[in-house]
């Protein structure tokens, strides 16, 4: 049982692999612009193209602030499942640390807008980057609550599996971030005219299979229950 729960971890951090980093800069590169859209910081990449330039979009304020040897986070808004979602996106993390991460189980990455319940933020990895972003089947209400709110409240929770030896921990952090013009930051997100991918992967399926089964937080607390089952049994 537990090999089978670490083999699906392995397999969501596969499934990871297409997600897009933030940006940033590489050597030979168009320029890349940033601007202020209300609460939000726009990196723009300006290139030949005709039409209007596409920006990722982070919050102008750190959940944890960059610097040197250390993790950092943000509030991003990013394209998933054919909208535009909240995704918190963590940078400085290694493999093996994000690999701990996600087997440990010990995952919990929540945004609240206003007085509405809080969004749980599922985790992959790709790129070096760990992105939190709401499933398929929460993500219109993450997102139609995102456009709507003035006010955030991001709770996040990392630590890895102590079964990997690697002392990697974020302890509980909450952070209350006011939002203004997120729509306007929304429509800089990528040109008029284009579309994001909204077919399903496997993640999704899965994720849909285990909500019907009851698990309400679906393919976690499917992989919890496997993770939990595993370890109750005889040891030997």
């Amino acid at each position: 049982m537990k090999r089978i729960a670490n083999g699906l971890w392995a397999l969501g951090l596969w499934l990871g692999a297409s997600a897009p980093a933030f940006a940033q800069p590489h050597p030979g590169e168009p320029a890349r612009k940033i601007e202020e859209v209300g609460s939000w910081i726009a990196i723009c990449l300006h290139d030949a193209r005709p039409g209007p330039p596409a920006c990722d979009i982070r919050h102008r304020t750190w959940l944890l602030p960059p610097s040197a040897g250390h993790v950092s986070a943000s509030l991003e808004i990013g394209l998933r499942h054919g909208v535009a979602v909240p995704v918190v996106t963590l940078r400085g993390i290694s493999i093996p640390e994000a690999t701990g991460i996600l087997l440990a189980l010990a995952t919990d990455v929540t945004v609240q807008f206003g007085a509405n319940p809080p969004v749980k933020l599922p985790c992959d990895f790709a790129q070096e980057v760990l992105h939190c972003a709401p499933a398929r089947l929460d993500a219109p209400t993450a997102s139609a609550q995102l456009r709507q709110a003035a006010n955030s409240v991001i709770r996040l929770h990392l630590a890895t599996s102590s079964s990997l030896k690697l002392p990697f921990v974020i302890p509980d952090q909450q952070r209350n971030l006011d939002l203004t013009r997120t729509a306007a930051a929304i429509g800089r997100l990528q040109p008029a005219g284009t579309t994001s991918d909204t077919r399903w992967d496997l993640h999704d399926l899965l994720d849909w299979l285990a909500r019907q089964l009851g698990f309400t937080s679906g393919l976690e607390g499917l992989l919890r229950w496997v993770f939990d089952r595993a370890a109750a049994l005889p040891k030997g």
